[in-house]
């Protein structure tokens, strides 16, 4: 099998898998719809949660806003800037209410960054 290794200028951010585990790990019953009902119900609870409702089912299913994200392009500022979004949404627990999430150029190397990692 193959090796890749994403490099970064933080060495933090090098991330070295194997290609058949990430193979594994994208499913091929795993589609669009099926992702979309799985990852609402994650995002319900993170609703309630963020909406500071005591149950996750305050927030119906068929109701539920979907989030998404684009992150810009532009090279290195860019990047950076999709940090600080990323975090600061995180911090305030809105970024776990997210169903889509794009990128392109500078914002696409933080996001490929980013999900490479476990969480």
């Amino acid at each position: 099998t193959t090796r890749l290794v994403a490099f970064a200028a933080f060495p933090w951010a090098r991330k070295s898998f194997d290609t058949q585990d990430f193979v594994h790990r994208v499913r091929e019953d795993l589609t669009e719809r099926n992702f979309v009902d799985q990852r609402l119900l994650h995002v319900q609870e993170s609703m309630a949660k963020f909406l500071e409702l005591p149950r996750a089912g305050d927030v119906p299913l068929e109701t539920m806003p979907r989030i998404g994200l684009c992150y810009s392009g532009g090279g290195v500022r860019a990047m950076i800037n999709a940090i600080g979004v990323t975090e600061a949404l995180t911090k305030i627990g809105l970024y776990d209410c997210t169903v889509y999430s794009s990128a392109l150029s500078g914002g696409a190397w933080f996001q490929a960054l980013f999900y490479s990692f476990e969480q």
